[in-house]
């Protein structure tokens, strides 16, 4: 199937590996125990899925339970389930099942053993199907077929070895003809890289094994692609990422990148490893699994970087490429092989293939697979809603949550024609003399380029409010020149919408025409002043709005009409809880987490971020203390202000109280005093005192 993907029923019918020479239809098999090492990683998760929907393919086919036999078994069910389908699975675990997305996802019962020598050789023993990947465990590998050919063991025994064609990557080409492609045929004449040699001398103990029921076979495999990638990820990862902006391809030159790299789709490959397992062939026990594609590095990084990035490719050296995080010592060895290979064996099996062409001209499926596998499928929303409503405020909100690009009028107009002087020239001609404005036909053509490039196809979107008419909306997402499989048809009319750019989601919010009017009233003069939220813009776009959404037209019900159906949104809601309602919608962000350059980055902004809060927080502080330092001055004048206003109160009072006694006094008593006092002058007694008494006590007689 080359250039473009599988569809469903053929994906499941690969992976079952449907077409099998020899399937055993209608016939009773027993139960087989099949032992997958590492069954957590890249090679071994896609093993199990294959092993387990082949099984339930064949169930569901002898119970006819479908027509196409492609049905699978959801869930893990228990012991008996599982031999119901023909396979018992067991494995060990590499315990880093991020490198096998979804690997647990077997639709059957599966058997964890220790990953150690004892555990591994006693299941292979009880096995009836051994699969063991010997590129990061050849020495195991090696002693497990040591034990195996060393103990007695009932009935015939499988044992598949795949192995890298790294183990060929010095071999010397045929000296008349070095275009010539090895073949299996070839294979006592291979020489290793110096870093696979253990990997060779496993290979070679493995086809010596002499057993009468033991049957080993050797699939040497090119670099392997699809799903989720492995070697090639972190080519994937950047081209996804668009940093750098230019892929890396390792060479120097100008003919940098010319080694012919060898390669396998990674169903391809379980799906031979079956075949074999199945299907023994004495003669046939060294394979190599390769497609046609004999591709350099060059053309494989091209092509991941046009049809997943920015479509540019720089040249690295290998000692430079060294300092890259992202590339480890064995990645930078399998890239740089240089073998052009031939496989001639798988040819006569009757597989089918995923591809067979290779991934350079089948890369447009492989991205596919690979968004899907890893979850980086983009997030497309639009958000609409009448002027005021909050459109902008919440779609940076919703760009900052998801790591998706925003996209406003104003700037994709800008972006798209700064960098198209033709275009931009067509704007020009084709504005509206009083209102500036570029006819929908050609601002559709703005945003559908602004919609293709590979940022919006990788990571997604946040359309801001546009399209603000059915017929923008249909000039945005109906036609274009896309591939069929990039098309799914319209429920209205037969049309077919663009599914690459279509989005998932629309929020559209609402609000009474009362409650915008009143929130542009109360906008700051900055965000009046030369802008259109004046009051006559407001009411010039309001109305515009409702004349562009009657009931049965409208971008609204083009979206409805397309089965995208318009969430409402009340645009009186604080605008988190207005986030948090469509990141219920929409779901987890579908990205990479940060890099360390963006947690290092993250980091310093965090701390930008405390040390402001700590500055602000001493700064509140000293301006409380001081603040807090004044009121108590204020205070404590006040108080001593009110205390000494107190005592002159009293003073004024026990002066004017003391007011009618000393009248009293005047009156009556200094009279008689002052008569008494010159009377003992004038008689000079010997005791005064005695006689000033007796002449008061006389005087007041006389008064009574």
């Amino acid at each position: 199937h080359e250039g473009h993907s599988m569809s469903e029923s053929e994906q499941a019918a690969a992976e079952a590996g449907e077409g099998d020479a020899g399937a055993g239809a209608g016939v009773q098999q027993r139960s087989r125990r099949v032992f997958v090492n590492h069954a957590d990683s890249y090679v071994g998760a896609a093993l199990l899925r294959t092993f387990a929907r082949a099984a339930a393919a064949a169930d569901a086919e002898a119970d006819g339970a479908g027509t196409d036999g492609t049905s699978t078994v959801t869930s893990t069910g228990d012991a008996e389930a599982t031999l119901a389908l023909g396979y018992e699975l067991t494995g060990t675990s590499c315990g880093q099942p991020q490198q096998a997305p979804g690997w647990n996802e077997s639709p059957v019962k599966f058997e964890a053993v220790p990953d150690e020598p004892a555990a591994v050789t006693a299941a292979c023993l009880a096995a009836d199907i051994v699969v063991f990947d010997i590129s990061r465990q050849w020495e195991l590998g090696k002693a497990v077929v040591q034990a195996l050919q060393e103990t007695p063991f009932e009935g015939e025994k499988t044992f598949v070895c795949i192995s890298t064609v790294m183990t060929w990557q010095a071999t010397k080409p045929d000296a008349e003809d070095p275009e010539l492609p090895f073949a299996e045929d070839d294979y006592r004449r291979r020489l290793a890289h110096a870093n696979f040699k253990k990997h060779l001398f496993a290979e070679k103990y493995i086809m010596r094994v002499k057993k009468e029921n033991l049957h080993t076979a050797v699939i040497c495999a090119g670099l392997i692609y699809g799903a989720g990638e492995e070697v090639f990820h972190y080519l994937f990862k950047c081209a996804w990422l668009g940093t750098p902006p230019a892929l890396y391809c390792i060479g120097s030159g100008e003919d940098y990148g010319n080694n012919v790299v060898p390669t396998i789709h990674i169903q391809d490959l379980c799906n031979i490893v079956k075949h074999v397992a199945e299907h023994f062939n004495p003669e046939e026990r060294y394979l190599l699994a390769v497609d046609d594609g004999n591709s350099t590095l060059r053309e494989i990084v091209t092509a991941i970087s046009s049809n997943l990035g920015t479509g540019t490719v720089q040249a690295v050296p290998s000692e430079d490429a060294l300092t890259i995080d992202g590339f480890s010592q064995r990645d930078l060895d399998m890239l740089q092989i240089n073998l052009r290979t031939e496989a001639v064996a798988i040819k006569d099996m009757n597989l089918t293939w995923v591809s067979e062409a290779g991934l350079v001209k089948n890369i447009e499926a492989i991205t596919t697979e690979y968004r899907v596998v890893r979850g980086l499928t983009p997030i497309k929303i639009v958000v609409l809603g009448p002027p005021a409503s909050g459109k902008t405020a919440l779609s940076a909100l919703i760009t900052k949550h998801y790591t998706i690009h925003h996209l406003a009028v104003k700037d994709v107009i800008k972006e798209i024609l700064d960098a198209d002087p033709e275009l931009a020239s067509q704007a020009n001609e084709s504005r509206d003399a009083e209102t500036g404005r570029i006819d929908d036909e050609l601002l559709g053509r703005i945003y559908s380029k602004k919609l293709h490039e590979w940022r919006c196809l990788n990571q997604g979107y946040v359309m801001d409010g546009f399209p603000k008419t059915e017929m923008q909306a249909k000039g945005l997402f109906q036609g274009g020149e896309e591939s069929d499989e990039d098309q799914s048809e319209s429920a209205e009319g037969g049309a077919v919408v663009d599914a690459r750019v279509m989005p998932q989601f629309v929020f559209c919010l609402e609000a009474s025409d009362d409650f915008l009017r009143q929130r542009v009233i109360n906008l700051p003069e900055a965000e009046v002043v030369n802008t259109h939220n004046t009051h006559e813009g407001f009411v010039r776009r309001l109305g515009q709005y409702h004349a562009n959404n009657v009931e049965a037209s409208g971008p609204l019900h083009f979206f409805d009409a397309n089965n995208v159906l318009p969430i409402p949104l009340d645009a009186r809601q604080p605008l988190a809880d207005l986030l948090r309602e469509i990141i219920r919608e929409v779901g987890t962000p579908h990205r990479y987490g940060p890099t360390p350059v963006e947690v290092e980055a993250q980091r310093r902004e965090q701390e930008i971020a405390d040390n402001e809060q700590k500055a602000k927080q001493e700064a509140d502080l000293k301006k409380q203390r001081e603040e807090e330092g004044q009121r108590r001055e204020v205070q404590e004048r006040q108080w001593r202000a009110r205390i000494e206003e107190i005592r002159r109160q009293e003073r004024e009072q026990l002066q004017a109280q003391s007011l009618p006694f000393r009248q009293y006094l005047m009156d009556n008593v200094m009279p008689t005093l002052t008569a008494a006092l010159i009377e003992l002058a004038e008689v000079r007694p010997a005791d005064p005192v005695d006689y000033l008494a007796h002449y008061l006590f006389r005087a007041a007689d006389e008064l009574q």
